[in-house]
C-alpha cells in the first residue's frame, strides 16, 4: 500500500512537472492567431499574472526602472501565438538575449534554450499551416532585453557590395546615417522622424543591439533604399532594405575630454570626418546629415546638418583633445627635481 501511495505521488508531480507555461499562465484560453499575446509576471510569484497584452512581435528592452511593480530583474514573460503560413517556407529566426534565461518552442518542440548573452541566427522550416510559436524567458538583471525576430530570409553583404548595387540602381540622392547603441523604449522600438527633404534619401541605420526602427515620413520624402547594419534589425515599410554585415557606426561625433586630477577621460572620442571619408569612398559623395544617440525612443532625422562649420567642430574638439591629454601627462610626470624648471 505505501508503494502504491509513493508511486502516485510521484506520477502526480511527474504530470505536474509536464503542465506547459501556458496552462499554468492562460488555463483554457486560446492563443492569438497571428500575434503574440504576452504574459508579464513576478517569478517571486509566477502563479500571479501582474500584466497581459497583445504584440505582434517578442522583444522588449527593461532597464532599471519596474514595469507595472516588477523589478528588473524578477521579471519573467510567456509570449504564445499560432501563426498561419499559407505555403511552406523557410524563415530566419533572430534571437538576441541579454542577462536572461529564453526558451523558443515551436508545435511544442523546444528548439532553442542558452543560458545568458546569447545570439542566435538560425534558419527553421515551416510547413504549410498553422504554428504554435511560443517563448518563455525569464531575466536575472537589473538591465533585461530579449528579441526573438521570425523574419524572411535575406542575404546580408559588405558594406561595399550595397553601395554598388545602389549607385547602380539610383544616381541622386542624399545619405542620412542612423546610429545608436539601443533604444529606450520597452518594446525595443526607434520612431525617426524624418525632416522635410529636397532629394531623394539613403538612410543608413546603425545600432549595436537590435532594434525596430519606424519610419515617421510626414513630410513623405522618397526614401530610396534602407541599410540595416544589424541582422537583428528591422524597419517597418515597403522600403529596399539591404543587409551589411560585420559594420556598425560610431555612435557620436566628436571629442569630449578632460583632466580631472591629472587622469585623461574622454566621454566620447569619435570623428564623423573619418566616417564620412568612408562613407564618400563607397558612394562617392559626402553625408548629407546624421543622427546619433547612446539611447533613444525617438530621432530626428537628420539631428545635424553635415557642413564645413560641423567638420570645423569636429576638427576642433579633435585638437583640443590632443591639447588636453599632453598637459594631462605632463603633470604625471611633475616631481621636486623638475617643479622648478
Amino acid at each position: 500500500m505505501r508503494a502504491c501511495v509513493v508511486f502516485l505521488l510521484f506520477l502526480c508531480v511527474s504530470l505536474s512537472a509536464k503542465v506547459p507555461l501556458s496552462a499554468r499562465l492562460l488555463g483554457d484560453e486560446k492563443l492569438p492567431q497571428d500575434k503574440f499575446v504576452s504574459v508579464y509576471f513576478d517569478k517571486r510569484n509566477p502563479k500571479k499574472i501582474v500584466h497581459k497584452e497583445l504584440v505582434d512581435s517578442v522583444s522588449l528592452d527593461y532597464d532599471y526602472k519596474s514595469f507595472k511593480g516588477i523589478e528588473p530583474e524578477y521579471l519573467g514573460v510567456y509570449w504564445g501565438g499560432e501563426f498561419n503560413f499559407d505555403k511552406s517556407v523557410d524563415k530566419r529566426i533572430s534571437i538576441h538575449t541579454g542577462s536572461t534565461v529564453v526558451k523558443l518552442s515551436i508545435d511544442g518542440k523546444v528548439i532553442y534554450k542558452p543560458r545568458y548573452k546569447k545570439k542566435k541566427e538560425m534558419i527553421y522550416h515551416f510547413k504549410q499551416g498553422k504554428h504554435r510559436i511560443e517563448v518563455e524567458y525569464v531575466s536575472h538583471s537589473f538591465g533585461t532585453k530579449c528579441r526573438v525576430k521570425i523574419l524572411d530570409v535575406f542575404n546580408e553583404y559588405k558594406e561595399a557590395e550595397v553601395a554598388d548595387m545602389i549607385k547602380k540602381e539610383f544616381k541622386d540622392f542624399e545619405i542620412i546615417n542612423v546610429s545608436l547603441l539601443e533604444t529606450r523604449d520597452f518594446y525595443n522600438r526607434v520612431f525617426l522622424e524624418l525632416e522635410k527633404s529636397k532629394k531623394p534619401l539613403v538612410l543608413l541605420l546603425s545600432s549595436i543591439d537590435g532594434v525596430d526602427f519606424k519610419i515617421v515620413n510626414k513630410f513623405k520624402n522618397n526614401v530610396l533604399a534602407v541599410v540595416l547594419y544589424n541582422a537583428n534589425s528591422t524597419v517597418d515599410g515597403d522600403y529596399k532594405t539591404y543587409h551589411v554585415k560585420n559594420k556598425t557606426y560610431d555612435i557620436g561625433h566628436k571629442h569630449n575630454c578632460a583632466c580631472l586630477s591629472s587622469h585623461f577621460i574622454c566621454q566620447s572620442e569619435f570623428d564623423i570626418n573619418k566616417d564620412n571619408e568612408h562613407i564618400k569612398k563607397l558612394f562617392g559623395q559626402d553625408l548629407y546629415g546624421f543622427s546619433r544617440s547612446i539611447r533613444a525612443k525617438t530621432l530626428k532625422v537628420p539631428k545635424m546638418i553635415y557642413d564645413e562649420k560641423l567638420r570645423d567642430e569636429v576638427r576642433a574638439s579633435i585638437k583640443k583633445s590632443n591639447e588636453i591629454k599632453r598637459v594631462c601627462n605632463k603633470n604625471k610626470t611633475v616631481d621636486f627635481d623638475n617643479m622648478f624648471k
